[in-house]
Protein backbone atom coordinates (compact mmCIF):
# COMPACT_ATOMS: atom_id res chain seq x y z
CA UNK A 1 0.00 0.00 0.00
CA UNK A 2 3.13 2.18 0.80
CA UNK A 3 4.01 2.06 -2.99
CA UNK A 4 0.57 2.40 -4.12
CA UNK A 5 0.22 5.77 -2.36
CA UNK A 6 3.61 7.15 -3.34
CA UNK A 7 2.78 6.21 -6.35
CA UNK A 8 -0.69 8.09 -6.67
CA UNK A 9 1.43 11.02 -4.66
CA UNK A 10 3.94 11.51 -7.39
CA UNK A 11 1.14 10.88 -10.08
CA UNK A 12 -0.45 13.98 -8.41
CA UNK A 13 2.33 16.18 -8.02
CA UNK A 14 2.98 15.31 -11.74
CA UNK A 15 -0.47 16.27 -13.16
CA UNK A 16 -0.31 19.31 -10.79
CA UNK A 17 2.88 19.87 -12.69
CA UNK A 18 1.27 19.87 -16.20
CA UNK A 19 -1.61 21.47 -14.98
CA UNK A 20 0.17 24.49 -13.95
CA UNK A 21 2.46 24.29 -16.91
CA UNK A 22 -0.58 24.58 -19.22
CA UNK A 23 -2.19 27.31 -17.01
CA UNK A 24 1.08 28.81 -17.21
CA UNK A 25 0.88 28.89 -21.30
CA UNK A 26 -2.43 30.33 -21.56
CA UNK A 27 -1.51 32.86 -19.40
CA UNK A 28 1.66 33.87 -21.79
CA UNK A 29 -0.91 33.17 -24.62
CA UNK A 30 -3.21 35.35 -23.69
CA UNK A 31 -0.57 37.89 -22.41
CA UNK A 32 0.87 38.18 -26.35
CA UNK A 33 -2.43 37.74 -27.99
CA UNK A 34 -3.23 41.39 -26.35
CA UNK A 35 0.42 42.63 -26.89
CA UNK A 36 -0.32 41.61 -30.66
CA UNK A 37 -3.89 43.31 -30.54
CA UNK A 38 -2.32 46.16 -29.33
CA UNK A 39 0.68 46.94 -31.79
CA UNK A 40 -1.87 46.38 -34.66
CA UNK A 41 -3.64 49.17 -33.01
CA UNK A 42 -0.94 51.41 -32.78
CA UNK A 43 0.30 50.16 -36.30
CA UNK A 44 -3.15 51.30 -37.69
CA UNK A 45 -3.03 54.88 -35.94
CA UNK A 46 0.45 55.11 -36.75
CA UNK A 47 -0.35 55.25 -40.72
CA UNK A 48 -3.87 57.15 -40.11
CA UNK A 49 -1.28 59.76 -38.26
CA UNK A 50 1.51 59.48 -41.18
CA UNK A 51 -1.16 59.57 -43.77
CA UNK A 52 -3.07 62.95 -41.90
CA UNK A 53 0.37 64.91 -42.10
CA UNK A 54 1.23 63.87 -45.76
CA UNK A 55 -1.85 65.47 -46.59
CA UNK A 56 -0.93 68.95 -45.34
CA UNK A 57 2.58 69.72 -47.71
CA UNK A 58 0.85 67.57 -50.64
CA UNK A 59 -1.94 70.10 -50.33
CA UNK A 60 -0.09 73.32 -50.18
CA UNK A 61 2.26 71.97 -53.34
CA UNK A 62 -0.97 71.12 -55.16
CA UNK A 63 -2.42 74.14 -54.36
CA UNK A 64 0.69 76.48 -55.19
CA UNK A 65 1.56 74.49 -58.11
CA UNK A 66 -1.85 74.60 -59.81
CA UNK A 67 -2.29 78.73 -59.38
CA UNK A 68 1.27 78.55 -61.04
CA UNK A 69 -0.04 76.68 -63.58
CA UNK A 70 -2.95 78.36 -64.15
CA UNK A 71 -1.62 81.98 -63.78
CA UNK A 72 -3.46 82.94 -60.82
CA UNK A 73 -0.02 84.30 -60.02
CA UNK A 74 1.36 87.19 -62.06
CA UNK A 75 3.08 89.58 -60.23
CA UNK A 76 6.94 88.06 -59.65
CA UNK A 77 6.95 88.93 -56.07
CA UNK A 78 4.23 86.22 -55.65
CA UNK A 79 5.32 84.11 -57.61
CA UNK A 80 8.63 83.64 -55.61
CA UNK A 81 6.27 83.31 -52.57
CA UNK A 82 4.66 80.17 -54.34
CA UNK A 83 8.06 78.98 -55.15
CA UNK A 84 9.16 79.40 -51.38
CA UNK A 85 6.21 77.38 -50.09
CA UNK A 86 6.58 74.47 -52.72
CA UNK A 87 10.04 74.49 -51.57
CA UNK A 88 9.45 74.71 -47.54
CA UNK A 89 6.55 72.29 -48.04
CA UNK A 90 8.20 70.08 -50.62
CA UNK A 91 11.60 70.06 -47.36
CA UNK A 92 9.22 69.25 -44.88
CA UNK A 93 7.30 65.80 -46.75
CA UNK A 94 10.69 64.95 -47.46
CA UNK A 95 11.20 65.45 -43.76
CA UNK A 96 8.20 63.34 -42.99
CA UNK A 97 9.20 60.62 -45.60
CA UNK A 98 12.82 59.91 -43.80
CA UNK A 99 11.01 59.95 -40.08
CA UNK A 100 8.91 57.18 -41.25
CA UNK A 101 11.67 55.22 -42.87
CA UNK A 102 14.14 55.44 -39.43
CA UNK A 103 10.80 54.47 -37.64
CA UNK A 104 10.79 51.55 -39.92
CA UNK A 105 14.09 50.61 -39.29
CA UNK A 106 14.11 51.55 -35.43
CA UNK A 107 10.58 49.03 -36.08
CA UNK A 108 12.84 46.49 -37.11
CA UNK A 109 15.78 46.76 -34.85
CA UNK A 110 18.23 48.82 -37.13
CA UNK A 111 19.88 52.47 -35.95
CA UNK A 112 18.14 55.28 -34.34
CA UNK A 113 18.05 58.64 -35.44
CA UNK A 114 20.99 60.30 -33.67
CA UNK A 115 20.47 62.43 -30.89
CA UNK A 116 22.57 65.36 -30.54
CA UNK A 117 21.84 68.64 -27.51
CA UNK A 118 19.39 71.09 -29.32
CA UNK A 119 18.63 74.78 -28.11
CA UNK A 120 15.10 75.31 -27.47
CA UNK A 121 14.98 78.77 -29.22
CA UNK A 122 16.62 77.03 -32.53
CA UNK A 123 14.02 73.94 -32.51
CA UNK A 124 11.50 76.88 -31.95
CA UNK A 125 13.09 79.50 -34.64
CA UNK A 126 13.23 76.70 -37.28
CA UNK A 127 9.57 75.39 -37.05
CA UNK A 128 8.54 78.93 -37.09
CA UNK A 129 9.92 79.24 -40.36
CA UNK A 130 8.33 75.91 -41.93
CA UNK A 131 5.14 76.77 -40.09
CA UNK A 132 4.40 79.93 -41.39
CA UNK A 133 6.32 80.01 -44.70
CA UNK A 134 3.36 81.37 -46.45
CA UNK A 135 3.30 84.54 -44.02
CA UNK A 136 -0.63 84.25 -43.48
CA UNK A 137 -0.38 84.18 -39.80
CA UNK A 138 1.35 86.76 -37.40
CA UNK A 139 2.92 84.71 -35.07
CA UNK A 140 5.28 86.28 -31.43
CA UNK A 141 8.14 84.05 -30.38
CA UNK A 142 8.59 84.42 -26.66
CA UNK A 143 11.19 82.11 -25.63
CA UNK A 144 13.52 82.59 -22.81
CA UNK A 145 17.35 82.37 -24.46
CA UNK A 146 19.23 80.47 -21.26
CA UNK A 147 16.86 77.64 -21.29
CA UNK A 148 18.90 74.60 -21.09
CA UNK A 149 19.77 72.29 -23.99
CA UNK A 150 17.63 69.18 -24.60
CA UNK A 151 19.10 66.20 -26.22
CA UNK A 152 17.11 65.05 -29.21
CA UNK A 153 16.71 64.24 -33.32
CA UNK A 154 17.08 68.01 -34.75
CA UNK A 155 14.03 66.76 -37.47
CA UNK A 156 11.86 64.88 -35.42
CA UNK A 157 11.69 68.10 -32.73
CA UNK A 158 11.32 70.54 -35.04
CA UNK A 159 8.58 68.85 -37.17
CA UNK A 160 6.51 68.04 -33.52
CA UNK A 161 7.04 71.51 -32.87
CA UNK A 162 5.83 73.17 -36.32
CA UNK A 163 3.08 70.55 -36.17
CA UNK A 164 1.79 72.11 -32.86
CA UNK A 165 2.51 75.95 -34.15
CA UNK A 166 0.38 74.63 -37.75
CA UNK A 167 -2.62 73.54 -35.51
CA UNK A 168 -2.79 76.31 -33.36
CA UNK A 169 -2.32 78.92 -36.60
CA UNK A 170 -5.25 77.19 -37.78
CA UNK A 171 -7.47 76.86 -34.68
CA UNK A 172 -6.63 80.71 -33.97
CA UNK A 173 -8.26 81.15 -38.02
CA UNK A 174 -11.42 79.38 -36.68
CA UNK A 175 -11.60 81.40 -33.71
Amino acid sequence: FRSVGRLRRRNLAVSFGVLMLLTVSVGLLTISSRRAQRLARQQIEFVAGVSHELRTPVAVIRSAAENLSQGVVGSGDRVKQYGHAIETEARRLGDMVERVLQYAGIASGANLAARVPLAPADIIDSALDGANADGAARIERHVPDDLPRVLGDPAALRSAVENLIANAVKIGRAH
